[in-house]
């Protein structure tokens, strides 16, 4: 998706980065409380990954010329 940040292990490693100028030396982190701030990133990650799935799929249906017919025929749903 254009125009937002590429969510692959650099990332990961840059929110690592910015959490550690945030507490700042004076503030080290314990292995559990690394574990759920890892944990965190990842999630957060997971929900960007799915998002740009759902927004390529929505795309590919939208450009497929016979695809606006195929949804128009089925009653009940919204146009």
């Amino acid at each position: 998706m254009p125009g937002l940040t590429v969510h692959d292990i650099t990332h990961l490693d840059a929110l690592w980065r910015v959490a550690d100028q945030i507490a700042g030396p004076d503030y080290p982190i314990n292995p559990a409380e690394a574990f759920v701030l890892g944990g965190a990133f990842l999630l957060h990650d997971a929900a960007h990954v799915m998002a740009g799935h759902l927004v390529d799929q929505a795309n590919r249906a939208v450009a497929r010329p016979d695809r606006p017919a195929i949804r128009r025929s089925r009653p009940g749903r919204p146009q």
